[in-house]
């Protein structure tokens, strides 16, 4: 149980993580920052041990080891931007993960489901491969934009698109395909 309450809260933390480089980097010197963030990827690795579900491990312990490397290279090259460089990897490892399921079955998206209902027909199979292709071309753009942020060097621009715009594109794009499968297909 308390494992659990930790999972969470690292999780809960590292899903605020532009909000916390953005904050930290205001108030803080680089290498606490860098060390705080390399200690929650740290934290965050070692809550993964074990995880029941075997299908988001591959997506969470690569973005926890890219993290790690990342908070690593911006603790001791003292480079902010390797800590900005997070949702460009997150990205990047988002579309590995889904682009590699739909090439080794099943699909990410088809885990989820299964998760609600084990037995799928075929044509829910096929619609489950074509949101994880929706999801393959949202990442491919959110890590596209998460990285110009980047580039920009406008440290606001960069909070505000990956803690907030990102976050509301992802939720749009999950909220929009739950409203057409329960409308339109009435699954």
């Amino acid at each position: 149980m308390i494992k659990r309450v930790w999972q969470v809260i690292l999780g809960i933390l590292l899903a605020c993580y532009p909000l916390v480089i953005y904050l930290g980097l205001e108030t803080m010197p680089l290498n606490r920052v860098a060390a705080l963030i390399l200690g929650l990827f740290l934290l965050r690795l070692l809550a993964l041990k074990g995880s029941r579900l075997r299908f988001l491990r591959h997506l969470t312990i690569p973005a926890a080891l890219g993290g790690i490397a990342l908070s690593s290279a911006a603790l001791f090259l003292n480079s902010q931007q390797a800590l900005l460089l997070y949702p460009v990897l997150v990205s990047i490892a988002g579309f590995s993960v889904f682009t590699w399921s739909l090439i080794k079955p099943p699909s990410i998206i088809e885990c989820f489901a299964r998760l609600q209902e084990e037995t799928l027909t075929e044509q829910a199979v096929v619609y489950t491969r074509k949101v994880t292709m929706i999801w393959c071309l949202f990442f491919t753009i959110n890590g596209s934009i998460a990285l110009f942020t980047v580039i920009s060097n406008d440290q606001a621009l960069w909070a505000l698109y990956n803690g907030l715009i990102s976050y509301l594109l992802m939720g749009t794009l999950l909220g929009g395909e739950w409203l057409y499968r329960k409308w339109i297909l009435k699954v």
